[in-house]
């Protein structure tokens, strides 16, 4: 992930040169041999998306949606809450991704940017492994359901034209469910739960390279993310019951992305590429309850990572803006 970053950032950076210096007044780079944004980007179709330089935007996304590795989140008590150490899950998610987006120009280069968008995601498998008190390690298999859905709404300032500047916020929620639990032990049912649901509100600022034309790149990230995370776990045959809450500290997020698109009878059409990273830790309080009674209490030590990529393609139609 690091190097693709740099890449994106060193492309970035090559591409705004000629722009930015052309822009100060100072002999462009162009007769070098460097192309200009003009140049690289002569005959593209304007794309509707973070573009406050022209008419209002309205874009439909579809796309695959899968991490670059599995998602892994581990639970670890300090001290015991019952006889587990710790817990660590790991699970792929992947599917269907749908996303509608809106830019509305407001004047002077700037506007506002937002996009909902929902995972449809195809049934899955996590693999959790559990350490014991006694150091023994219990591999269990469970089913997944995800629920992730997450909601932007950004401000946009186009100083140069061709370099966008993003400041913005997101609200991201991401839910598992873990079920139909293989593997069961004499004191579990196969109809014992777990859920962990981590919301994230992640604030972000960034640059994008967008001069109305065929090709978009564009970076954002910030290295504060606050957020809270839910934890609870059910044992049928013995009633029992975990529930943690925490909230997010030491958490960061990146992410890059892409667009390369088309006018085409009278809209927009293109394909885009997102790749998005998340890392967060927290610290739960743990309450743990027989029979409905509180047993014991304790601290689980939470950690998350979540890489993913989405690939697809955008549909987008132009509007008057009303303001």
């Amino acid at each position: 992930m690091r190097y693709l970053v740099l890449s994106l950032v060193g492309i970035l950076l090559f591409a705004l040169v000629p722009g930015l210096v052309g822009a100060q007044g100072f002999p462009s780079p162009v007769g070098i041999g460097l192309p200009s944004l003009g140049q690289l980007w002569a005959g593209g179709g304007r794309s509707p998306v973070c573009d406050p330089q022209s008419n209002a935007g309205l874009a439909f996304h579809i796309g695959y949606l899968t991490t670059e590795r599995k998602v892994g989140f581990d639970l670890s008590a300090q001290p015991l809450v019952g006889p587990v150490v710790s817990r660590e899950h790991e699970y792929t998610v992947k599917g269907l991704w749908l996303a509608v987006s809106a830019d509305v120009p407001i004047r002077n280069g700037f506007g506002i940017w937002a996009r909902g968008s929902w995972l449809f995601p195809s049934a899955g498998q996590a693999y959790k492994t559990l350490q014991m008190a006694g150091g023994t390690l219990e591999p269990i298999i469970w089913q997944t359901d995800i629920q992730w859905y997450n909601v932007d709404l950004a401000g946009t300032y186009s100083p140069y034209g061709a370099l966008t500047v993003i400041g913005g916020f997101r609200f991201d929620s991401f839910a598992t469910n873990f079920h139909s639990r293989e593997f069961v032990e004499p004191e579990d049912l196969s109809t014992d739960e777990a859920d962990v649901t981590v919301s994230s509100y992640i604030p972000y600022v960034g640059i994008m390279l967008n001069q109305g034309g065929a090709l978009k790149l564009g970076l954002v990230g910030f290295p504060y993310v606050p957020g809270d995370v839910e934890y609870s776990r059910v044992y049928g045959s013995l009633v029992m019951r975990q529930d943690a809450k925490g909230s997010l500290r030491s958490s960061y997020f990146v992410e890059a992305f892409g667009e390369y698109g088309r006018q085409l009878m009278g809209g927009y059409v293109g394909v885009f590429g997102i790749f998005s990273y998340l890392h967060a830790n927290a610290v739960l309080d743990v309450t743990r309850r027989l029979a409905g009674v509180e047993s014991t209490s304790g601290v689980y030590h939470f950690s998350l990572d979540r890489a993913n990529w989405i690939v697809g393609g955008t549909l987008g139609i132009d509007f008057t803006s009303p303001i």
